[in-house]
């Protein structure tokens, strides 16, 4: 892949980095899958500034080195400023995640403490409005639950970020494949007129080879008819 086409796979993709990322941030999309894309975007533009840095090392100019560093660095500046504001995202979900469990719990455990003080008619009957095992056993489940879910959230998010690598490869490999064709295609048309002119050279010589006898068998006429004056006129 040539620094031209890193260059402009990369700006689209900085573009739908940040797309993406926006419509994370207004809430319009907040699934495991988009956060997945972002992720994985992230990795690959990464891995851009990388190669663009690469490229500008292989440059002979200074010119053509100084703007592919250029380039690398503002690539490098866009992955710092998306990732920050993704991680900040994440980081918000986390502490609101955490808020609503603490909530879930303190109304758990003031049901609980509620049931605790039995009201008049069940001191009769020996009862209690709620039973403390029940509760704390309804604590345990959310507990569980909640880590499964983040579990399969983080599970669903590396799931997409590795379909997202894949997919990035396979576009990698196709523009490959395509750049490939256009040199097949080049190195064609240059055998083809390298063809053309063989052929021409051929005719070239073969017209210089028959005009040599034609100027060898002149030659010899000529010095016949001399031969012929001088003996018979001289």
């Amino acid at each position: 892949m040539s620094a031209t086409v890193l260059y402009n796979n990369t700006v689209r993709q900085v573009s739908t980095l940040q797309q993406e990322l926006d419509r994370l941030q207004s809430g319009a999309d907040t699934s495991a899958a988009i956060q997945g894309q972002i992720s994985a975007g992230l990795s690959s533009l990464k891995r851009a500034a990388d190669d663009m840095e690469d490229f500008a090392r292989r440059e002979v100019t200074a010119v053509k080195r100084e703007k592919a560093l250029a380039r690398a660095a503002k690539f490098r500046e866009d992955y710092h400023s998306i990732k920050s504001a993704f991680d900040q995202y994440k980081a918000g979900e986390r502490e609101r995640a955490a808020k609503a469990a603490a909530q879930q719990r303190e109304e758990l455990l003031g049901g609980k403490g509620m049931g605790r003080r039995p009201s008049l008619s069940h001191r009769h009957t020996g009862q209690h409005s709620h039973d403390p095992q029940t509760t704390e056993s309804t604590i345990l489940m959310m507990d569980q639950a909640i880590r499964e879910h983040d579990v399969l959230n983080s599970s669903s998010a590396s799931i997409d970020q590795f379909i997202n690598i894949g997919r990035t490869a396979l576009q990698d490999l196709y523009e490959q494949r395509s750049m490939l064709k256009g040199t097949q295609r080049r190195i064609l048309d240059v055998a083809n007129t390298l063809g053309l002119s063989t052929t021409v050279i051929r005719y070239i010589e073969q017209r210089t080879a028959a005009d040599a006898w034609i100027l060898f068998a002149g030659i010899v006429v000529t010095v016949i008819i001399m031969y012929l004056i001088v003996r018979y006129l001289g």
